[in-house]
């Protein structure tokens, strides 16, 4: 059997497996994203409960499909019916899953809608998944199409086109998706110089961090004279926020095994690592069992498709320091040395891995060459920009609803990614009172959000409202920050900026492997400054100190991490230098410095009950029971555990010490009194807890609630209304502190 028959009876194997036309195909994401949110649990009650049901059906744990927000999440494709997709999927949703499979129909719990066509990347072309009347009923016609969700509506679905679908080891279902046929071509139909000039038409830049051309990069080492070459996929992603190329070995490693090929094929290299971080175990697994399935059928080894060529992988697991992702100390790993950054020139192309030219990339950079080979170069440039073409996989995280991973087209709008496809969250700011006329808090229709780290930590704090700013490499490097890795983190109304920048100072400052002064010791020093800021003892001498010291840092430091590391403490005092100026005259604009705020009890409000005083760890908050309390200043720790416990507007955050003139107290709403006298109810034992109405509420009655605030609280009963819904569960009096629920029951049975 040769190559070409070989990759059809693959093909075939794997498109049986895809789409079924007797058995039901139903998958989980078993990604890290899924698994820590129980995907595993449901996986195998999946499993048992189709055994225990006798259905024609088939389990399949796939990886991560993007949808982080939503996990658990599971796929049901009946045979000649589009996929349907769950989100949140428990197992009262699975129960509901199996009970319409028995029709079949597809349940309407938890249904996030329908995906009518699947894109087959190998053959350029759309599967119609419907064959479904649309005069049928509801249940059978499907209506709600998936690709109309905000997170996936502005999205264009290439690398990731296969995620959450296919087995990821799977050879037979990655070949059905049209995997290795790029390889195949270039063996066959292209010589070395023919894949590398498509890759330079192509305009693909490193996907990892500058964004430096990758057919550029190719051609260095391919016209060195050593013919020893090698090739790295650089997989050590340690950026905080950033988890795009786990996701992508997770779910389809096999592109990534492609890529690295025929990167191998074009440079001349005959082995090639990917280099990962050790705290990745579910992508270490999914490559290695790719590995290993590649091997067995031939792809990669001795005589690779019987080409002649031979062409083998080792994957590496990294030292565990955040600087090992650094080209130059990734090199010094492999060769079992410590990981220090090498001065260049010599760039690796020229000097890599033991001495000889190695071509190092990323991931996701590596992920896009097989579609360029087998497509051409003018349907990558199909999308992005003309400086930065194709699309670019991002992860969200930070202040949003949709927490997970994107893959949109270069150049689209920051706007567009944080507030439509993200969507910032709508935080909880109960008891919270910030500065009156704070112009760093922006509002606006999604939620309150103040600003967006791009590119990891040695990337830019932009703010959120930053008109026309593009995500591409050059629009980023305007507002003066880098594209990275590709993290997004959304900073909400509960994140300070400052405290954030010292994160990423501290950070980078611990990473640093300590050979450059500039690295060494000014980046400390910033840290050490932005901190002292932070803890309200800065002035305005700071301020130019850290503006000389964001200048000195990067040319000071010989690799990339050192000549970056300052961008967060650059883009801050550019963007948000009120909120240094804020800090510095005693005030965190955001109440997150703990040295710039305090909490203190409104007497007014506070009734007096037993809410939040277990949840002080240090035992600051005193008082009589049925008074207001007060707190020790001395001893808070301003944890927030009083505050997030306290069910009235008495236990108040605020961002100036108390006492002090102007000081924003929160107005208290009149409280309405009832004008029936029977209703009222005895002030002096109720606590106003709210845990009766709590356990009304459980119990399914739901007819307990407070009227007006304050002590002149009244409780609405139902409980006394001959008339009312109450069952008489004694729910209310179980959980009653003081006895004032037993005092009303005594007084309906008299």
């Amino acid at each position: 059997m040769n190559a070409s028959e070989e990759l059809a009876y693959l093909r075939e194997r794997g498109w049986e497996r895809l789409y079924p036309d007797e058995t039901t195909r139903i998958t989980v994401g078993l990604g890290t994203c899924g698994i820590s949110a129980g995907a595993q649990l449901i996986y195998e009650y999946l499993v048992r409960r189709v055994g225990e049901l006798g259905l024609q059906a088939e389990v399949v744990g796939v990886g991560c499909a993007g949808m982080c927000y939503a996990e658990p999440l599971v796929q049901v494709q009946i045979p000649g019916w589009p996929r349907a997709i769950y989100a949140n999927v428990d197992e009262q949703i699975c129960d509901a899953i199996m009970d319409a499979l028995i029709e079949p129909r597809y349940a309407k719990a938890n249904r996030m809608g329908f995906v009518y066509r699947d894109w087959l990347e190998g053959f350029g072309s759309w599967i119609d998944l419907v064959d479904i009347d649309e005069d049928e009923d509801e249940e059978s016609a499907c209506p709600d199409d998936l690709a109309r969700l905000p997170f996936l509506r502005s999205q264009e679905k290439r690398l990731s086109a296969s995620w959450g679908r296919i087995t990821p080891w799977s050879i037979e279902e990655y070949v059905a998706e049209g995997g290795y046929a790029a390889l195949l071509k270039a063996l066959f139909e292209m010589n070395p110089d023919e894949v590398i000039e498509e890759i330079e038409q192509s305009g693909l830049r490193g996907r990892g961090g500058a964004g430096f051309p990758t057919g550029k990069k190719w051609r260095a080492v391919a016209n060195e004279d050593d013919t020893t070459r090698y090739v790295i996929a650089n997989a050590d992603e340690g950026d905080p926020g950033a988890y795009m190329d786990r996701g992508l070995m997770e779910s389809d490693p096999h592109r990534l095994i492609e890529g690295m090929a025929i990167a191998a094929r074009a440079v001349g290299a005959q082995y090639g690592f990917v280099f990962t971080r050790a705290e990745y175990p579910g992508a270490i697994r999914a490559v290695e069992r790719a590995l290993e399935e590649a091997r067995n059928h031939g792809i990669i080894g001795t005589n690779i498709l019987d080409s002649g060529w031979d062409f083998d992988i080792e994957l590496v697991q990294s030292a565990g320091a955040y600087i090992c992702g650094e080209e130059g100390a990734m090199l010094e790993v492999l060769e079992g040395k410590r990981p220090d950054p090498r001065p260049k020139p010599p760039f690796p192309a020229y000097a890599g891995f033991e001495g000889h030219p190695t071509s190092i990339n990323n991931v996701e950079t590596l992920a896009n060459v097989p579609s360029i080979v087998l497509h051409g170069a003018r349907r990558f440039r199909s999308c992005g920009t003309e400086a930065s073409p194709g699309t670019k996989i991002f992860s969200l995280a930070g202040t949003i609803e949709h927490a997970g991973l994107i893959e949109v087209p270069l150049g689209i709008s920051l706007a567009t990614v944080v507030e439509d496809i993200a969507c910032i969250a709508k935080e909880n700011l109960h008891n919270v009172v910030f500065p009156q006329g704070s112009e760093l808090v922006q509002e606006t229709g999604a939620g309150q959000g103040i600003a967006v780290q791009v590119g990891g930590p040695s990337g830019a704090i932009l703010p959120v409202a930053l008109d026309k700013l593009t995500l591409d490499y050059e629009g980023l490097v305007d507002a003066g920050g880098i594209m990275g890795s590709g993290g997004i983190v959304v900073l909400g109304r509960r994140a300070c900026v400052v405290d954030t920048i010292r994160y990423f100072l501290e950070f980078s400052a611990r990473a640093s492997c300590g050979r450059c002064f500039a690295c060494r010791e000014l980046l400390a020093q910033a840290a050490e400054i932005v901190g002292t800021i932070c803890a309200g003892q800065g002035n305005e001498e700071d301020l130019e100190r850290l503006d000389d010291l964001a200048k000195r840092i990067p040319r000071g430091s010989k690799c990339g991490l050192g000549k970056m590391a300052a961008n967060p403490l650059a883009s801050g005092l550019r963007y948000f230098r009120e909120n240094f100026e804020a800090h510095l005259a005693g005030s965190c604009p955001n109440l997150v410095c703990k040295d710039l705020m305090h909490f203190e009890v409104i007497s007014d409000a506070c009734p007096g009950c037993l809410c939040c005083l277990p949840s002080c760890p240090t035992g600051a908050i005193k008082g009589v029971f049925n008074k207001p309390f007060v707190i020790d200043q001395d001893k808070c720790t301003k944890c927030w555990m009083c505050v997030s416990q306290c069910p009235y507007p008495a236990l108040m955050a605020f961002p100036v010490p108390a006492g002090l003139e102007g000081d924003p107290k929160p107005p208290l709403p009149e409280a309405p009194h009832s004008q029936n006298d029977s209703e009222k109810f005895d002030t002096d034992a109720c606590v106003y807890c709210n845990r009766c109405i709590d356990a009304c509420r459980e119990h399914g009655a739901g007819v307990l609630y407070f009227d007006g605030c304050g002590r002149n609280r009244t409780l609405k009963q139902a409980m006394l209304d001959s008339e009312s819904s109450c069952t008489h569960c004694d729910a209310c009096r179980a959980v009653c502190l003081t006895g004032a629920i037993e005092s009303l029951f005594r007084e309906r049975s008299t």
